[in-house]
């Protein structure tokens, strides 16, 4: 009995191991087809910078591709009379 159980937890966690290793991985390659996971053209809605490098690091991805500029306070804004459209790949 006392076998079953070490099995079973090993199996357990091993199982949560590789799940977390994957969502890791997925997160840190960008998320989506769009090399910025949940990130939306013209909205900062619930997004952080430092979750998609692959944009923020590069000022001009950010602003060609998605609309948004840095200000002089190292915020990040949205272009004004920023259009989804205008950015639609």
């Amino acid at each position: 009995m006392m076998r079953l159980r070490l099995k079973l937890g090993s199996t357990i966690a091993v199982a949560m191991v590789l799940s977390l290793t994957g969502a890791s991985a997925w997160a840190q390659q960008g998320g989506g087809t769009r090399g910025g996971g949940d990130v939306v053209p013209c909205s900062l809605a619930g997004v952080n910078p430092a979750d998609h490098p692959g944009i923020f690091n590069d000022p001009e991805v950010a602003r060609s591709r998605y609309g948004f500029v840095r200000g002089a306070d190292g915020n990040w804004t949205v272009v004004s009379n920023c259009r989804v459209a205008d950015y639609s790949n």
